[in-house]
Formats: C-alpha cells, sequence, structure tokens
C-alpha cells in the first residue's frame, strides 16, 4: 500500500498482516484492529515520538523500544531490544453467554513488555454442527489452528494466513459440516512468505505444527520448538442458527528457533540465549526471583531488568445494538479480575550503572512514565476515548430468535502527554481529543476517526493545533475462521491538518491509499 502525500508519493512498508500491528504481547487474537495497533515505522503514517517513545493518535497508545546493541556478527545483524505496547495489555474478548469483557493478556511476556526476537502465535478453534434432522441428533465437530500471526524485529505483527485442519476420518464426520475447516499449507503476505505440515490431517490437531517464513531478502525464519499454552477462549455461537457453532479453544505462541540467511549465516535462540552466525553466545538471560538479568557479549556487566505488579480497576461504558438488543449483554471488565494486576518491568538498569524507571496508572494498569537515565521523564494521563469501537459478540440463546449482536464501547486511550527534559522544569504539554463517527444501523462499524492534540510550549508559551483524520479498513478474516459480524477495523491516515498559534489552518496533508490487503 502507498499512501499519496501532497501528490508525492511515500514508500509503504505494511503494518500488518494486521496493520500497526501487535507488538510486544503475544496475546491470542483472532485478527487485529485499531484497539490493537501499536506504531509500526515506515508506513507513511504520523506519529508522536520523543526519544525512545512514540504515541499512536489513532488509538491513544504508547509504545516504547530500547535497544540493547549486540556485538556485530559475520553477516546477519539482531535488533534486540525491550519493548513496550499499551495496546497489548488487555483485549476485548467474548464473555458468554451474550456479551464481551476485558481481559488482560497475562500470559507470555509481562504485560505489555517483550523482547524483540520474532515469534509466532496461533489460535486452535472447531466448528460444529448439530444436525436434528436424525433420531437421535447428532453433533459433528472439526478441530482446527489457524490465525498465525508473526510478530517481527520491529514489534509489526504479519498474517500468515496458514491453517492445519483435522478433515474426514475414522472417529469424526467433518465432511458433515457444511463449510468443514480445510488445510491451508502456504499463505503469507507481501514481506513474509509461510509453510507448515499437517501430518495427520484426520487427528485433532493439539499445537502448531513446525512452521518456516521467509521475508523478502531470502532470510528464513524457523518456529520448530514447543509452543506454550496462552490461555482459553470462551465460546462464540454463531448467530444465524443454533445448529451451528464456532468455540475458539486455546492460543499458542513460541519464539523463533533458528534465524538464516541467503548466504548461510545462521542465528539460534534457545532457553533463553542467542547464538550468532559466529557462533558466539551475544545473549544470555537469566532470572532470579523478580530480576532478569541480560548478559551482552561485549558489555562489562549486564542489564538488570527489576520487575512490579501493575493492577488495573476502571469500567467502561458500552452501547448495545442488533437485531435483538433484549438478547445482548455490554462490554464489562469483569474478565480482568482472572488477572486482577499483570506484571511489568519498574527499572532497566544498564552496564554503566544508570537506569530507567517506569511507573503504571492505578486504574488502567498501563504506563503512566518513564524516567529517562539522565533524569528527563514522559508522562501521561489516561482515560478512556469513549464510545470509539465496535465489537460483534455471542448473543443469549433462546431457541427461537438468532441475530446480531453489537456493543459500541469506551476504548481506554492517553487524554494527556507531559515532557521534561531535566526532570524538573515541564517544557511542553499536549492533549488529546478523541471523536468517532458510528454507524447504528444496518452495517454496524465505526466511519471515520479524529483525534485533535493541542500541543502547548511551556517554554516559548506557545501553543499549536494538529488534528488526525483517520478512515476505516477492514482486516481481512484468516483460513477457516467465520467471518465476524463486526468487521475488524484498521485506521488509515486520511488528513493531518496543522494550526498556527491562532487556531488558523496552515496546511493540511491529504493521502490516498490503494488496494491493500490490511497491511497499510
Amino acid at each position: 500500500m502507498r499512501p499519496v502525500v501532497c501528490g508525492c508519493f511515500l514508500r509503504l512498508l505494511r503494518l500488518f498482516g494486521p496493520v500497526l500491528l501487535i507488538a510486544c504481547a503475544h496475546a491470542q487474537l483472532l485478527s487485529v484492529d485499531n484497539t490493537t495497533a501499536p506504531p509500526t515505522p515506515g508506513v507513511g503514517h504520523d506519529y508522536i515520538k520523543m526519544l525512545a517513545e512514540t504515541v499512536n493518535p489513532a488509538n491513544g497508545s504508547v509504545s516504547l523500544r530500547i535497544d540493547l546493541p549486540l556485538p556485530p556478527g559475520r553477516g546477519l545483524k539482531i535488533p534486540f531490544a525491550l519493548m513496550y505496547n499499551s495496546s497489548s495489555v488487555m483485549r476485548v474478548g467474548s464473555r458468554y453467554p451474550g456479551g464481551g469483557t476485558f481481559y488482560s493478556n497475562s500470559a507470555g511476556p509481562t504485560g505489555g513488555w517483550s523482547k524483540s526476537i520474532p515469534t509466532l502465535t496461533a489460535v486452535q478453534a472447531s466448528k460444529s454442527f448439530y444436525n436434528d434432522t436424525y433420531w437421535p441428533p447428532v453433533s459433528y465437530i472439526c478441530t482446527y489452528i489457524s490465525s498465525y500471526n508473526m510478530t517481527g524485529w520491529s514489534g509489526s505483527t504479519h498474517p500468515l494466513n496458514i491453517s492445519i485442519a483435522q478433515s474426514e476420518g475414522p472417529n469424526n464426520h467433518c465432511d458433515m459440516i457444511p463449510g468443514p475447516p480445510v488445510n491451508i499449507l502456504t499463505g503469507g503476505d507481501d514481506f513474509y512468505q509461510a509453510v507448515t505440515t499437517n501430518p495427520c490431517p484426520s487427528c485433532i490437531p493439539t499445537a502448531p505444527t513446525p512452521v518456516q517464513v521467509v521475508d523478502a531478502d531470502g532470510t528464513v525464519f524457523k518456529f520448530t520448538g514447543s509452543w506454550s499454552v496462552d490461555g482459553t477462549f470462551n465460546q462464540y455461537y454463531a448467530p444465524q442458527s443454533a445448529n451451528y457453532a464456532n468455540q475458539y479453544n486455546t492460543g499458542y505462541w513460541g519464539g523463533v528457533t533458528s534465524i538464516e540467511d541467503r548466504n548461510g549465516n545462521v542465528t539460534t535462540f534457545s532457553n533463553g540465549s542467542i547464538t550468532d552466525d559466529a557462533g558466539r553466545q551475544v545473549v544470555t538471560i537469566s532470572n532470579v526471583g523478580s530480576t532478569q538479568s541480560i548478559s551482552v557479549l561485549g558489555q562489562t556487566a549486564p542489564y538488570t531488568v527489576s520487575y512490579t505488579s501493575a493492577p488495573h480497576n476502571f469500567s467502561v461504558t458500552s452501547t448495545i445494538l442488533g437485531d435483538y438488543p433484549s438478547l445482548c449483554r455490554g462490554i464489562d471488565t469483569t474478565g480482568l479480575g482472572q488477572n486482577p494486576s499483570v506484571p511489568a518491568v519498574q527499572t532497566l538498569t544498564l552496564p554503566n550503572g544508570k537506569y530507567y524507571q517506569f511507573f503504571y496508572d492505578s486504574s488502567y494498569g498501563l504506563l503512566r512514565k518513564i524516567v529517562y537515565p539522565d533524569g528527563g521523564y514522559v508522562s501521561y494521563t489516561w482515560g478512556v476515548n469513549r464510545q470509539s469501537e465496535i465489537v460483534g459478540l455471542p448473543q443469549v440463546q433462546d431457541g427461537t430468535h438468532y441475530g446480531r449482536c453489537f456493543a459500541i464501547y469506551d476504548l481506554p486511550a492517553i487524554t494527556q502527554r507531559t515532557v521534561s527534559y531535566d526532570g524538573t522544569n515541564i517544557a511542553e504539554i499536549q492533549q488529546y481529543h478523541y471523536a468517532t463517527t458510528m454507524l447504528t444501523q444496518g452495517s454496524y462499524e465505526w466511519t471515520s476517526k479524529t483525534t485533535t492534540v493541542v500541543t502547548t510550549d511551556i517554554i516559548r508559551g506557545t501553543l499549536s493545533q494538529t488534528t488526525y483524520t483517520y478512515t476505516p479498513m477492514v482486516a481481512p478474516t484468516g483460513p477457516n475462521l467465520p467471518t465476524s459480524a463486526a468487521p475488524a477495523q484498521i485506521a488509515l491516515e486520511q488528513s493531518i491538518a496543522y494550526h498556527d498559534f491562532n487556531g488558523a489552518v496552515l496546511k493540511t496533508d491529504y493521502k490516498g491509499w490503494g488496494a491493500c490487503q490490511a497491511n497499510c
């Protein structure tokens, strides 16, 4: 996808496979949308940045990347970093019967934090059909694994569009299910292509099979190790009939085991260590209690990461829509009770003894303040982007009425950003104001988003304003997955208006987007 800005083409590297993707957490997502889309460099979107932190005006999220330089190898460069993404701390999922809830992503990495080692996630699901034309009635169930997403070095996630599926066998009747799951063993996007195998099609797939991914430069990423379970999904029933059901069972994630470039240079990853293409162990990670030590070859002392708990306790407002609203439920935060707090990084001490400090909002459990080694800081005030997102949910089954269920809900977002360069005097304050236009009949979706950022320069005594306008793009549905009642939408920049100190528009940049597959 290439955006057009003032008649000029900007090179656009794809955000997603899901756009702006999920960087960091190994949260199991069936699709990526505006609620889970962090900034990704080089994709034609304008973000607000300072040093290592980035704010995405499209969803009010914050991302952070701290690079830990590794010694150069023979030819394969490993960009190793500690990363944070607020969009990956929690997600909205189904809460059967007939509702939705925020869940915290506490499995895999810690509370939005991760390392930049490439990872792969996938979801086990099943399709079932209740055939009541026979007596006694019989249920057919077929299991598959889909939603393969690879998160790369930069934190952007790419859908691989592959799936392994149970097929007709002696112990099932997958062929009796309308639209049964099928094997899709090759797939990818413009930047990554993947291949996998399904050695036992008639068996129930209980974990992803090994996956190989190749990028545009010919570098091969192999995911052949063991898979970690990342939570259990609630049931989702297709709304058109009680006879059809889709159930999301278990999520998986695993780290890359080796990377090989087209010149034969190989880097391997095992048990928290990285061995480079010269055969040297360049990174060793060890854990002692709530502290993690990251030893990097060539450094006189390790990087030390200490952890804390980031609690969350908040509520949101949701508006119910659908064919039978009385059979629908809203969005709540009861799922957060499963993990009332998430582990999060408290300090990162550098080999020279200087350190970063991180503080978290007591309501949302999201990053509230970054204190840099020189004492300067960036802090955030969190609130909600009201009625800004919409999700399709299962309805309560009453045996008679079958229809669509929707909830428009508030999304946690940054409302203010404050910058101090010396740790004492405030240099800049930015306030964020959000607006979303929703369709509440027929096709339930948002049609436009606007974020207005008002910046007060304390040092100069000036005030300016920038207005970002976004248009939606629908993310594609993965192989074998049912089409959601509410499409997963991703925000694409449509225009950016720059205002002077008196509010007058100085200039407006417009961006046009060609056809893309959620990689804009």
